[in-house]
């Protein structure tokens, strides 16, 4: 069941979004953005427990998961534009389990703030992954010729 799940995620709404995307950013960089907003949610959770009560260890959990976001960002910078992407394959494990994780979790709802920015945060997670294991668009536009006729690279 999973993998029919990672298979629709991965060719039926990500690989097309990817693909529609292609004048604007390539896939690398949707998933930086993706990665981005779960990092500033993660900081956010933070912020909302550091004012309900001093930090206990969970924090360390905090600090793991944007130092994994970090580290996710300069793999990403280092993707070349090739037409096979090396985390596709990488991701096949990650990326069903996760996806499974955040479908329960934003179906389960969240009754506080902080719960909610949790929710996001795994859910943008997920979006990076996807995001980060999608083929580049066989055309794209280059930046200088935003105006002028696509070109196949």
């Amino acid at each position: 069941m999973l993998a029919r799940l990672d298979d629709f995620l991965m060719n039926r709404v990500f690989q097309p979004a990817a693909n529609a995307m292609a004048g604007a950013m390539t896939p690398a960089e949707a998933a930086r953005f993706c990665m981005t907003g779960a990092m500033v949610f993660v900081l956010g959770r933070m912020l909302i427990a550091a004012t309900e009560a001093l930090p206990d260890w969970t924090v360390l959990l905090d600090f793991l998961a944007l130092w994994a976001g970090m580290a996710l960002l300069q793999g990403l910078a280092m993707i070349p534009d090739t037409r096979s992407n090396p985390l596709r394959d990488q991701f096949s494990l990650a990326r069903p389990i996760l996806a499974a994780t955040a479908i329960a979790i934003l179906l389960l709802g969240a009754p506080t703030l902080k719960a909610s920015f949790g929710s996001m945060q795994v859910a943008l997670w997920c979006m990076t992954l996807y995001f980060a294991s999608c083929e580049p668009p066989a055309r794209i536009r280059t930046r200088e010729g935003m105006k002028g006729p696509m070109r196949v690279l």
